[in-house]
């Protein structure tokens, strides 16, 4: 049976969660630091009278928070790709106390959006505490200054700074709660449907689309860089629609906005979407596809695996390999690397578990090119499909004393890049000398 001063900690956690998390944009990290904080704030307990277990609590969670914080954002510098918060899905509103009234609870629910959490990744973790301490949880300035170990005067300084700073990005929403949620409803519909024309109509004519795979999904479910315009955001959601039968999209509420969890047909999480609805359309959608961000959430698709057995058993598109995808197929299997390079778009990109970053640019990729080359030996390739913007090449090989299979996976531009490779992608399929593999690149990549 529990301590009421066991249960007095527990209460707190939902606060000491809120805090944190607004603070990382990790539920992981956030999870990390209330259990520290609990622990601390126990240890503390039984030396010495703690008059306000809250603010100790919130002061232990903020300082946690800005160390945790200060280490990832060296992280976030070198992450692959768009970075987005880790979701979190449920009607209930994290905050520090009961919402009185609608109002309250909406601006609330707007501070914790995927949209606001990434626009506080633009202050130092200093402003973005004392911002949110004010701002978010309504402390006085007498009360944030022992917190953040700052004066009064320097704290007033740090959080008209960043309101500033917010204020000119700050996202607008949907007042109307219930206008949102039923244009979620019909926009998620027509997705699952495949329904273009109708989920077009929804977007706002400058509406953009984010991606966060962190570099560890096929570009096939995840894109690199934000896409911008109602013609290109229908094109990408109409196409992913098409790429996998049987998606079902479970309307849910994300960090506090009109969202989704994209399940495969097996019930395994494949993606988590939120929607910005400002005015009566969508403008924003964020999709993470990262299974590191969405195993807190359940069984996480293996779309690597998924990738690399379904694209070549189900065609979609195009039949007919495009002249570019044969041209490359055939020097890569020459080992012809410059051959190879010179299908290269300008500002083609290269994404793959067997090197850390990913790369940009004609020279960096062919440097990459180079190196494969050098470490895949009897390499070959056993089996291809074409779409009409790409290609998946099923590939073997050897490196060292290992066998490997794996896909390269190839998309084409249009425009100014017609013809040439834009996106280039190498999966393998897990083995035991995965570890080897991205050591031996690494050093060739030094």
């Amino acid at each position: 049976m529990s301590t009421p001063l066991e249960e007095t900690y527990e209460s707190l956690r939902p606060l000491v969660f809120s805090v944190a998390y607004r603070m990382l944009g990790s539920v992981s990290e956030a999870e990390d630091v209330v259990q520290e904080t609990l622990l601390r704030l126990h240890v503390a307990a039984g030396r010495e009278h703690i008059h306000s277990p809250e603010a100790y609590a919130t002061t232990l969670a903020t300082r946690l928070s800005i160390d945790v914080l200060r280490s990832a954002r060296r992280r976030r510098e070198s992450y692959v790709g768009e970075w987005l918060p880790e979701p979190v899905v449920g009607d209930a509103v994290i905050g520090a106390a009961p919402m009185p009234d609608a109002a309250e609870h909406a601006e609330t629910a707007d501070s914790l959006s995927m949209a606001f959490l990434v626009l506080l990744e633009t202050l130092s973790p200093v402003e973005r505490a004392a911002f949110l301490l004010r701002e978010v949880f309504g402390y006085g300035y007498g009360e944030i200054a022992p917190v953040v170990d700052k004066s009064e005067v320097a704290c007033r300084q740090l959080v008209s700074r960043a309101r500033a700073r917010v204020n000119e990005r700050k996202p607008r929403f949907e007042a109307s709660r219930r206008r949102r949620d039923e244009l979620a409803t019909r926009f998620f519909a027509a997705c699952e449907d495949g329904d273009l024309p109708s989920f077009i109509d929804m977007l706002a004519a400058d509406v953009v689309f984010t991606g966060d795979g962190g570099g560890k999904v096929p570009p096939g479910f995840a894109i690199s860089r934000p896409i911008f315009g109602r013609e290109k955001v229908g094109r990408l959601l109409a196409g992913f629609s098409k790429r996998l039968d049987g998606l079902v999209y479970e309307q849910v509420v994300v960090n506090g906005q009109p969202g989704a969890l994209l399940r495969h047909p097996t019930g395994a999480i494949i993606s988590v979407l939120s929607l910005d609805i400002s005015g009566g359309q969508v403008c924003g959608v964020r999709s993470i596809v990262n299974p590191d961000k969405l195993r807190h959430l359940g069984p996480v698709a293996d779309l690597n695996g998924f990738a690399a057995r379904a694209s070549l058993q189900r065609p979609y598109g195009s039949p007919v390999m495009h002249p570019t995808g044969k041209a490359f197929r055939a020097a890569l299997e020459r080992k012809d690397h410059e051959q190879a390079s010179q299908l290269l778009a300008p500002e083609v990109t290269f994404h793959s578990p067997i090197v850390h970053r990913t790369y940009s640019g004609r020279d960096e990729v062919a440097v990459i090119l180079a190196a494969v080359a050098q470490v895949f030996e009897d390499f070959r390739y056993t089996a291809e499909y074409a779409s009409e913007d790409g290609a998946v090449l099923a590939f073997a090989a050897r490196v060292g004393d290992r066998d490997l299979e794996g896909v390269d996976i190839v998309r084409f531009g249009t425009g100014s890049s017609d013809g040439q490779i834009v996106e280039f992608t190498v999966m393998v399929r897990p083995y035991s000398g995965a570890t080897a593999l991205r050591e031996r690149m690494a050093a060739l990549l030094a």
